[in-house]
């Protein structure tokens, strides 16, 4: 977001932006007031009524994308921010649809170095979690369904072969 946008936002929020010099500043300000906002809201509850409502976790995958996506500079946020993508795995679909990993890999250029860092390591995390071999089946359990279907395939093949040749005469 633009800063004149940020500032927009605090003067709807009622925020004083008299001390606010950088966007950092500004972010940092709105970042509060929304930890405010949250910490005073009552906790949703899930469909029985009886206890909190579990957020879902795609929804937060997606509030921590937008987030990032919006360029953090402040650095405590954005290590908090990727902090918090530490512990999620990711399967490709995911990746894919959310985009988080290209996003994640701008924050190697980060200007913080441990923010860098964080960023770093998240991308290095996902492609080994990605690349790991599915506990898939044996290439002998393979071949045999290759050959069940060829057998299956030849014989259907030849079950109308042989009816048509024996209806036709």
């Amino acid at each position: 977001l633009a800063i004149s946008e940020l500032r927009r936002q605090c003067e709807c929020l009622g925020l004083s932006t008299a001390g606010c010099l950088e966007r950092a500043d500004l972010e940092h300000l709105l970042s509060q007031a929304r930890d405010k906002e949250a910490s005073r809201r009552p906790a949703a509850v899930d469909a029985s009524g009886i206890g909190p409502a579990s957020p879902k976790p795609g929804d937060r995958l997606d509030e921590l994308q937008a987030e990032l996506a919006s360029w953090v500079a402040y650095s405590p946020r954005a290590s908090a921010l990727l902090s918090q993508l530490k512990g999620v795995t990711l399967d490709v679909p995911t990746l894919r649809r959310t985009g988080i990993g290209l996003t994640v890999r701008k924050y190697t250029q980060h200007p913080d170095k441990s923010v860098a860092a964080l960023a770093a390591a998240l991308i290095q995390a996902w492609k080994s979690s990605v690349r790991k071999p599915q506990p898939a089946t044996t290439t002998r359990e393979v071949r045999r369904r290759r050959v069940a279907v060829d057998d299956d395939e030849t014989s259907d093949s030849s079950e109308s072969s042989s009816s048509s040749s024996s209806g036709g005469g």
